[in-house]
């Protein structure tokens, strides 16, 4: 996502509660068959909005960075 990259995920208990039920950068996922798989990268390319699932993307993990992550576990073990 960092990189401008729509998904297809999972809509597994953290990354919902991180990101929403409803994502403006990708899609959930709940059926593991190739062939749901091949219909949601269709969908997410042949997207009129794929511009804008790429910068959703970025913008909603651009502070998602090594050194931020950091300090929040340095901030946890000096309370």
């Amino acid at each position: 996502m960092y990189f401008y990259t729509p998904v297809i995920v999972s809509p597994y208990d953290d990354f919902v509660n991180e990101f929403g039920k409803d994502i403006d950068f990708g899609i959930y996922n709940e059926k593991y068959d190739s062939s749901v798989l091949a219909k949601n990268m269709e969908s997410i390319f042949n997207s009129g909005d794929y511009e804008n699932m790429c910068l959703n993307a970025h913008e909603r993990v651009k502070d998602y960075t090594w050194d931020n992550y950091v300090d929040k576990i340095l901030k946890l073990l000096n309370n």
